[in-house]
């Protein structure tokens, strides 16, 4: 491999090490957003 190669792939594998990342962001504020909407139904239910 040249080196142009070596810092391709190490930039490649970062920007897929930065996308993994942020899906598991999002995993969890949807996980966040669907416990709200639990709570807000639980709560309009018992008012």
């Amino acid at each position: 491999m040249t080196d142009a190669e070596v810092v391709e792939a190490l930039y490649v594998n970062a920007l897929l090490e930065a996308i993994e990342a942020e899906q598991a962001r999002l995993l969890l504020l949807q996980v966040i957003y669907q416990q709200r909407m639990v709570e807000l139904a639980q709560a309009l239910r018992y008012r």
